[in-house]
């Protein structure tokens, strides 16, 4: 468990002197959103690509990408995961209907993670603050680890677009043109 000045985190960890196999088969975490909350979710899609829709705490009966928004009167949640790595997948949030938000393994993944130990998971994280704390957080950051040793140099930042900036859009090279234009 972290604690910062604008949030928590917490991930779970196994350990292990001998090393071997570990099979994950769901995770058991739970967040609860007060109720008279208003949490602003993506319905979940497999590539994070949604807009976000308008739910009050009891109303969140679906499943949910991350990152998910609430807000309690002035002050402002941000919750989301960090640290993803390719030994543990990525979750989703499923609501009960009554607020709670529980954490699923990604659908996409077809069975047990099978991973080695020690194992730790990728951070769960809540952001706290006001509108502009929220938006201007590095919690995300501050729980990944820093970029791999190399050269990056090589490394421009450009234009870029793709499909779903364009919507219901004719998805060719005019639009694609249009857009990066």
């Amino acid at each position: 468990v972290r604690m910062y000045d604008d949030g928590m985190a917490f991930r779970y960890g196994v350990e292990s002197e001998d090393g071997g196999e570990l099979a994950v088969s769901s995770e058991a975490t739970t967040l609860t959103v007060p109720a008279g909350s208003t949490a602003y979710a993506m319905d979940y899609i497999n590539h994070n690509e949604e807009i976000e829709r308008v739910h009050q705490a009891e109303e969140l009966g679906g499943d949910y990408c991350m990152p998910l928004l609430y807000s309690v009167d002035d002050t402002w949640c941000l919750v989301s995961e960090a640290d993803l790595g390719p030994e543990y997948c990525g979750t989703y949030l499923k609501g009960d209907g009554t607020g709670s938000l529980n954490f699923h393994l990604s659908k996409e993944q077809s069975g047990d993670v099978t991973t080695e130990l020690p194992f730790v998971s990728p951070w769960r994280f809540v952001v706290i603050g006001t509108a502009e704390e929220i938006n201007l957080n590095t919690m995300a950051e501050t729980l990944s680890p820093d970029r791999a040793e190399g050269d990056w140099s090589w490394v421009e930042p450009g234009v870029t677009a793709w499909t779903w900036l364009n919507r219901e859009l004719k998805s060719d090279y005019e639009t694609y043109r249009k857009c990066v234009d």
